[in-house]
């Protein structure tokens, strides 16, 4: 009775995943034909625009560096992305990274990121990596990323792990931006980020240099 019923159970998710992927997919097709009519970038939210001011002190220094790369955890509909696209990678051999899996089966965010890399013309620079981070980042290489910034999934377990594997990827002297070290300050610990960051900044020591902490977190890895 017991194998009926696992086997049953497998049967019955792998016809979940089945419809969900296809609901994604049809919905995915929806927007595409819509967007086609859109003029402009397209976005539902804006969770970036307040710390450009911040960015711009930051990181366009790094504009026209040949071979500069970025990884970007965490990317949505691309706000972000365009901003980094139009201020910091400007060297057309300038790569950035994009790790998401996009999920939502409802309203999904791809074709909107899509349509937005797309009109700043530089989609050719930008690699979109649809795997959860935990299982993409192990396949990049190390010491590979001159900037990484990690606005993913907000569970203090998560940003744990986007932390420890991203330090590996960050060159020594790379810069690595966490979002979010303030967010919903009356959640308990393990939901949040900046318990996560915390433990990271301890973890990383004198390994780093923290440059900044306030709603976000900047440091510089300066030994492995």
């Amino acid at each position: 009775m017991h194998r009926i019923l696992v086997a049953s159970l497998h049967r019955a998710t792998h016809v979940i995943n089945l419809l969900m992927n296809y609901l994604r997919s049809v919905r995915e097709k929806q927007f595409e034909r819509k967007l086609k009519r859109t003029v402009g970038f397209s976005f539902t939210s804006d969770w970036a625009s307040h710390n450009y001011v911040n960015w711009e002190k930051w990181f366009t220094g790094y504009g026209h560096q040949p071979n500069l790369r970025v990884l970007e955890i965490g990317s949505f509909e691309g706000r972000s992305t365009v901003w980094f696209l139009e201020n910091v990678l400007t060297h057309p051999s300038a790569q950035l990274v994009c790790v998401d899996p996009m999920p939502w089966p409802v309203n999904p965010p791809r074709p909107r990121f899509m349509h937005n890399i797309q009109l700043t013309g530089k989609a050719q620079q930008v690699t979109l990596i649809q795997e959860r981070s935990e299982i993409a980042l192990t396949k990049l290489p190390p010491a590979s990323f001159d900037i990484i910034y990690i606005d993913g999934a907000h569970d203090a377990i998560n940003v744990l792990a986007d932390g420890m594997y991203s330090w590996e990827l960050l060159k020594v002297g790379g810069l690595m931006l966490f979002d979010d070290y303030l967010w919903e300050p009356d959640k308990p610990e393990y939901h949040r980020c900046q318990r996560a960051i915390d433990l990271l900044l301890k973890q990383f020591g004198t390994r780093k240099t923290l440059l900044h902490l306030d709603y976000q977190a900047l440091l510089r890895k300066d030994a492995d």
